[in-house]
């Protein structure tokens, strides 16, 4: 079964796409890189289980969460959609990014709030749920296992997801979960010393990108669709 996604990136020449390439082991083509060595007392296999997750889905902020096409929907049909969407819409750039922790996982988020970001990303959820497969049980079981409020707990009914709408976070995944504080602290040290100084000046989002997941494999991009408005 497939299953799409609808990502922000980072331009695939920025000093953040390739940081977070050598990072990861892949970009978000699904092109190979050496895996760089463990630092600050992480050996490299820890640093595999770490990045694991993260790897499998790519670099990338979540728009609109993987889902598989509703019956009836082709994958055209929503290439198609997504350009016309991103026709309407002008670019901006992100705030300043920062490493920060979520239930003990380290990403990048933005340091302030992003109107056009939280706006894009509602517009996209609704625009795009007519494509969505509904849930099946399971996968709604699933997210609840972290223990969801009732304003949680209706975004999934509604849209297969709880942290979307109001309840949006936008953050660019860079680990699993590590639940021992002093390794994330080690780790937070490492992606400080190697994470560009351009997270800091204001990256830009001039489009979303379509990726696409096949029987289970890593999530890979399909195309770019820039904004144009």
């Amino acid at each position: 079964m497939k299953r799409y996604a609808i990502y922000y990136t980072p331009p695939e020449a920025s000093a953040l796409a390739i940081t977070a390439a050598a990072w990861l082991g892949r970009d978000a083509c699904g092109r190979r890189f050496a895996a760089e060595e463990g630092t600050g007392g992480i050996s490299q296999s820890r640093r595999a289980e770490i990045i694991a997750s993260p790897a499998h889905y790519g670099f990338h902020g979540t728009i609109k969460p993987p889902f598989p096409l509703a019956d009836g929907r082709t994958e055209a049909e929503l290439a198609t959609a997504l350009t016309d969407f991103c026709r309407r819409r002008r670019a901006f750039s992100l705030p300043l990014l920062v490493i920060s922790e979520i239930d003990d996982f380290l990403c990048l988020r933005p340091a302030e709030p992003c109107p056009a970001l939280k706006e894009l990303a509602a517009a996209a959820v609704r625009d795009f749920e007519g494509f969505r497969q509904p849930s099946p049980p399971e996968e709604l079981a699933r997210r609840r296992v972290v223990g969801l409020t009732a304003r949680q707990e209706e975004l999934l009914q509604s849209y297969g997801y709880p942290w979307v709408l109001d309840e949006f976070r936008f953050h660019l995944t860079l680990t699993g979960r590590i639940a021992d504080p002093a390794e994330r602290a080690a780790v937070t040290r490492d992606l400080a010393r190697r994470l560009p100084p351009s997270i800091r000046s204001g990256i830009p989002c001039h489009g979303l990108a379509l990726f696409v997941e096949d029987n289970g494999q890593a999530l890979t991009m399909q195309a770019n669709y820039p904004f144009s408005a």
